[in-house]
């Protein structure tokens, strides 16, 4: 929490002021794990608290709702695909089309920086242009990937635990050796051909793990 919230948190300092004999006593390492341990002490209680102290204390918890939003998010896009009947590759144009809006910051800060506006990029933007600009990018290869096969199957319904499978699962398979996740998501990725694609080996077994550490070391 500490590294995350950066400047944002003011973290309580040691103070040994009441007890100077201590302060005089304590070496410098030893001081060091005191203040560590208090941290980590205040870090286990915030974690520890919960929606409902927040609230009590005046913070939106539902500003923490990522989960819950993606779902809604998620929900409106297959409806969106139910009503116009999309099949097949349209399906995947429909989810790069959303994943882009989903980008639009970042992409608008890049095209600043090249003298473009996004609704030049839009308008110019063919539908082979979309697929390949968004296929370029390869974290978000990966969870078109996988938000493509949910699609597909609209009598699976959308969780808010399948936000964490997306939101964390790109970037592995794009940037570790291997992955180990449950069936489904294996299987939309090796459909994907992820695994050829960044040379990333994609498990649904931990057991098959300890075979592909031994495979590697003796290669």
């Amino acid at each position: 929490m500490r590294h995350i919230s950066g400047d944002r948190m003011e973290w309580p300092k040691l103070d040994l002021s009441a007890h100077p004999e201590v302060a005089a006593a304590l070496q410098r390492e030893t001081r060091v794990q005191l203040l560590r341990a208090i941290h980590e002490f205040i870090e286990n209680e915030l974690l520890r608290a919960g929606p409902d102290t927040y609230r009590q204390l005046g913070f939106d918890h539902t500003d923490s709702d990522h989960a819950d939003r993606f779902v809604d998010f998620e929900n409106k896009v297959a409806a969106t695909i139910k009503r116009h009947g999309l099949t097949g590759d349209a399906i995947d144009l429909a989810v790069r089309g959303t994943d882009l809006s989903d980008i639009r910051p970042t992409v608008d800060d890049a095209l600043e920086r090249i003298g473009m506006t996004y609704e030049h990029l839009v308008a110019n933007l063919t539908v082979g242009g979309l697929v390949e600009f968004m296929d370029d990018l390869p974290t978000r290869y990966v969870t078109n990937v996988l938000r493509s096969a949910k699609h597909r199957q609209p009598q699976q319904s959308w969780e808010p635990n399948d936000f964490v499978d997306v939101i964390a699962l790109p970037v592995a398979a794009v940037y570790c050796d291997v992955v180990v996740t449950e069936k489904q998501w294996a299987h939309h990725m090796r459909q994907g051909k992820i695994p050829e694609r960044y040379s990333t080996v994609v498990l649904s077994n931990v057991g098959d793990l300890v075979h592909t550490i031994i495979n590697a070391s003796v290669t």
